[in-house]
């Protein structure tokens, strides 16, 4: 066939998905001889009768055979049918490499989430010249879906069967791994089979032997969106006392600078920290400056301009600074530091809460997570009065041995005895004592007692009245050091020594603060569940893009063991295990040391969306259309059909080509068209389009609009007569003109709606401000909406994400059928769009509520018409 490669290469964008139905010209001379055979000749009889017509000229005569014009007609319509069924392609993509089965490697690892959308398109592409090329495809996915290292492959099989599993195919929340992958390719691949490698860009230990394989064994082509690497990591212990987060980059080549922003549960934004790398700066740490009651309300920390699990730093209880109060007086505590159990406390406990010294009725009023007490003088009557009631309401009050210290009081966890014991001193044969190990029902069960830790004297608990529960901490001869009880809704505990070092070193060493921590914890969630030492289940878990959903059945329970060395993984995926309120996050950034990036040898651009068109359609409907014309010339030729004069110039008239308008708005005015605002739009405007490209497509799938079209809209140049519904996915400063400013006044007086997403939330973003947009009043969009009920039934309208609050337009009073001309929020619709709904649930709802508001925007507020009927069938029936 090496004749027929040739002789495609010579006809450039034309090729032939079927060329034996080209045989059929080699049928075209029997034909051309077939169809000018004329009947025979008719025999002669003399019939004496119509001699007296010999000479009567005839009225109509017949042609000997059959015309050269018509038997033209006749061969072309023929050509016309043979090319339609060899199914010519003009302008197709580059072929395919290779032969046999193709194999498309993906690396749908965690670092894929902002490329995925670009990727999918090119994935579509490649499936439509599969189809074609009749190829079949070995589709190896390299991040495990299933088990850690087993990778589930797909095929080989033809392109019709797999091309529908390769569309919902989503980025994972792990890393790809390329060891499984080299394995499947070295059991799977053939020799000449050609390899497409669409690469996440960073670098495994396998990636270069995966690599030097597949160069080596066939043709391989590498497609590698070009975009810098980040990853999000715990910030190192310099910085543990703020709110702050480590952002590590896999290539240190040049300079940058990234945002990262602090949210809440309902993805507002709090705040925003900034980053700067040198040119070889591999790490930066960004801090945040949050008043105390923002920090606690901070979910997770988000790096600005990212789709996947590795940017997304999720936070728990461990992170909030909370309100503890030490009952004392700081001027005391200043004149002899190192003698104050204030001192040693305040130290322990400010690196992650705020601590406040003072008299109890100002440490009530802040509401503080536990009070302190270290019994250094005495407590009127009225103040333990007000301590024992906020300790039945739920409050942690944590004493300390002192000269003040009531035995008697109840706010004690158990008896004590009206004796001290004395270990090591002079009078006394006994030895300091160490610690043991923390009992399992005790809150600092998992904490590691260092050996240094001695103590010398100790206040004794009544044995009579000690049980399992009470003791929560115990030295090495069984005796309790520290000792808690629940009263009412709060515990009362006690430190059987004093917070200063004279009786023991626990106030010197880092086994204090974290005991004290763990106490403060116990005083916010009213429980303790301590990492390392009970298995957490999973509860919400990200996704590849980032998004927090509820956990599926493939996730499994953190052991305490995998607690302790958490690696993410298809059991084990990035999020929250555990129950609230003492549910803990895992981080991606928690088990990736490092990143670093891959260049490959080779790389090409991916490819654009499939450009390729067939005429067979075109070829068929000429050829129906010469059919057509050849049976009225045959019924003409025959007599069976008078053509008029007049019918003869009507039919020439239809016939000229008439001038056809070339201007743009005349092209657009067969079609509904969505329009994709450019300005501003800064790099998110490829997605933009694609999203709008596929909500253009289920409109036509779902409803009975059937031509309807996406088009990018630049404000300053393109006319918006024909274009009902515009998205503005506005990240950067437009510059809008006055001109673009009244172009879009007019689109909003005529009807048109326009959906604008923001980068960040619309109450504090500048850029919106800053863009020359006529903002009207805005409101939030209310659940009994018009919008939730035009064509689905929802409840909300989220994109990526359902973060923020989603605005509209406050009064409508004045607008076309009361419909508001403009949607405002920040959750990213295109991205969402972009999937097809093919994806996660989140990603068809959100497809839905774009359907609706493409709906909205055409039909208007019909659906309010339904609120009145009751009130409309009681007047008809009066």
């Amino acid at each position: 066939m090496g004749w027929w490669s040739a002789f495609s290469a010579s006809l450039g964008g034309l090729q032939f998905l079927a060329p034996l139905a080209l045989w059929g010209f080699a049928a075209l001379p029997l034909l051309w001889w077939l169809l000018r055979v004329t009947p025979p000749a008719p025999k002669k009889l003399v019939f004496p009768a119509l001699s007296l017509l010999q000479d009567l000229p005839p009225i109509a005569q017949s042609p000997a055979q059959t015309p050269w014009w018509l038997l033209l007609l006749r061969l072309i319509l023929l050509a016309l049918l043979f090319l339609g069924l060899a199914r010519p392609v003009l302008t197709p993509n580059a072929d395919l490499p290779g032969s046999g089965p193709l194999i498309i490697l993906i690396d749908n690892s965690w670092a894929a989430g902002g490329a995925w959308p670009v990727w999918q398109a090119s994935l579509g592409s490649l499936c439509a010249e599969a189809e074609r090329g009749q190829r079949s495809l070995l589709i190896i996915p390299t991040a495990p879906s299933q088990h850690s290292g087993v990778l589930n492959p797909i095929g080989p099989a033809p392109a019709l069967t797999t091309c529908p599993t390769l569309a919902q195919l989503q980025p994972q929340a792990w890393p790809a791994d390329h060891t499984a992958a080299l394995q499947v390719l070295k059991e799977k691949r053939a020799p000449g089979n050609a390899v497409i490698w669409f690469n996440d860009g960073l670098r495994t230990p396998a990636t270069d032997a995966l690599d030097a394989t597949l160069s080596h064994d066939g043709p391989l082509t590498v497609y590698q969106e070009e975009r810098p690497h980040y990853l999000l990591q715990a910030p190192p212990q310099t910085a543990m006392d703020a709110l702050a987060i480590n952002v590590m980059r896999a290539a240190a080549d040049e300079e940058a600078a990234v945002l990262v922003t602090a949210q809440d549960k309902a993805g507002k934004t709090l705040g925003i920290g900034e980053g700067h790398f040198a040119a070889r700066d591999k790490n930066v740490t960004v801090r945040f400056d949050l008043p105390g009651d923002l920090r606690n309300q901070t979910a997770r920390l988000v790096l600005q301009d990212s789709r996947n699990a590795g940017t997304v730093w999720l936070l728990d209880g461990r992170n909030a600074r909370h309100q503890v109060g030490l009952i004392g007086d700081e001027v005391t505590q200043r004149e002899q530091p190192l003698l104050n159990g204030l001192h040693y406390l305040e130290r322990a406990l400010n690196a992650h809460n705020d601590v406040g010294i003072g008299a109890l009725d100002t440490l009530l009023a802040r509401k503080a997570a536990i009070i302190v007490n270290t019994n250094e003088r005495a407590l009127l009557p009225e103040a333990q009065a007000k301590l024992a009631a906020w300790v039945q309401q739920g409050g942690v009050l944590v004493q300390f041995a002192g000269p003040e210290l009531a035995t008697d009081s109840t706010l004690l966890p158990t008896p004590l005895r009206q004796s001290r014991r004395d270990l090591g001193g002079i009078f006394s044969w006994a030895k300091p004592q160490g610690m043991q190990a923390f009992p399992k029902q005790s809150p600092f069960t998992g904490l590691t007692v260092p050996n240094d830790v001695t103590v010398s004297q100790q206040l004794l608990a009544d044995p009579a009245t000690l049980n399992g529960d009470t003791s929560w901490a115990l030295l090495a001869d069984g005796t309790p050091l520290v000792t808690g009880a629940r009263q009412g809704r709060g515990y009362a505990v006690l430190f059987h020594v004093p917070a200063s070092p004279g009786w023991s070193s626990l106030p010197l060493s880092g086994l204090f603060m974290q005991m004290l921590n763990r106490l403060v914890e116990l005083g916010v969630s009213g429980s303790v569940v301590t990492e390392g030492t009970a298995t957490l289940p999973p509860v919400q878990l990200l996704n590849g893009f980032g998004q927090l959903q509820p956990a599926d059945a493939r996730a499994s329970a953190l052991t305490p063991a995998e607690q302790k060395a958490y690696t993410p993984s298809p059991e084990h995926p990035p999020g929250y295990y555990g129950a609230a309120p003492g549910s803990r996050a895992f981080n991606l950034g928690q088990g990736i040391a490092s990143i670093l990036p891959f260049t490959p040898a080779h790389s090409e651009n991916l490819r654009a969306q499939d450009n390729a068109h067939e005429l067979r359609p075109w070829l068929l409907g000429a050829a129906l259309l010469l059919l057509l014309l050849d049976m009225a010339l045959a019924l003409f030729m025959r007599g069976l059909v008078r053509l008029r004069p007049h019918a003869a110039l009507m039919l020439l008239l239809l016939a000229a080509p008439t001038h056809a308008e070339t201007s743009e708005q005349t092209a657009l005015s067969d079609k509904i068209w969505l329009g994709t605002v450019t300005n501003g739009a800064g790099g998110r405007s490829d997605i933009a389009e694609l999203g709008m490209e596929a909500l253009a497509a289920r409109v036509k799938q779902k409803t009975a609009v059937d031509q309807i079209g996406s088009i990018a809209i630049n404000l300053e140049q393109d006319d918006l007569t024909l274009v009902p519904f515009l998205y503005w996915p506005l990240s950067e400063n437009p510059q809008l003109s006055p001109q673009a400013q009244q172009k879009l006044q007019d689109f909003f007086a005529h009807g048109g709606m326009l959906l604008i997403d923001l980068a960040s939330d619309p109450e504090n973003n500048l850029t919106l401000r800053e863009s020359g947009m006529p903002l009207p009043m805005l409101a939030p969009v209310k659940p009994d909406h018009p919008l939730y009920r035009t064509f689905y039934l929802l409840q909300d309208c989220p994109g990526r994400t359902d973060d923020g609050t989603f605005w509209s337009e406050r009064d409508v009073s004045g607008r076309q059928d009361n419909v508001p001309a403009l949607f405002i929020g920040a959750r990213d619709w295109a991205s969402a769009w972009a999937s097809g709904g093919r994806g996660t649930r989140q990603q068809e709802m959100a497809m839905r509520c774009g359907l609706n508001l493409v709906m909205y925007a055409l039909t208007g507020n019909y659906k309010m018409d339904q609120i009145h009927v009751q009130t409309i069938m009681e007047r008809l029936n009066r």
